[in-house]
């Protein structure tokens, strides 16, 4: 049996975090929501996760912090930043190496799509990484 692709999703909004981790899962994702920047780094440690999907503004640790922490240790996990800031935030987190940017409020079509697309990426980069360690 083929494993699902792993989405980690970081919310602090409760009852959002479960509605997009409920949306993913029924798209064929194995999905799991935590609250906040610190908690996502210990879930990043503990498992190899396809992408990250997180919000922008959170307690701890905002999602242009979680996000550098990922593309510095973790390069090959897309980050896709959700939030309803301004676009001058979008255009900082996608410099700093956001994946993609959703602005809120969004349809579900939108997360899927985008989501899928980060999955892929995951895949390509980590099946280039792996023929790069191939010896020859």
């Amino acid at each position: 049996m083929e494993s699902r692709p792993r989405v980690l999703v970081v919310e602090d909004d409760m009852l959002l975090r479960g509605v997009i981790c409920e949306q993913l899962a029924h798209a064929g994702y194995e999905a799991q929501g935590v609250a906040d920047g610190a908690e996502a780094v210990r879930e990043l440690r503990n498992g190899e996760w396809e992408t990250v999907l997180t919000d922008w503004g959170m307690p701890r640790m905002d999602g242009l912090e979680l996000l550098r922490i990922i593309t510095g240790g973790w390069p090959d996990t897309p980050v896709v930043m959700i939030s309803g800031e301004p676009s001058e935030k979008a255009m900082q987190a996608l410099r700093c190496g956001a994946f993609a940017w959703i602005q809120k409020p969004y349809g579900p079509m939108q997360l899927l799509q985008t989501v899928r697309a980060a999955v892929e990426r995951a895949c390509v980069l980590r099946a280039l990484a792996r023929c790069r360690l191939k010896p020859e």
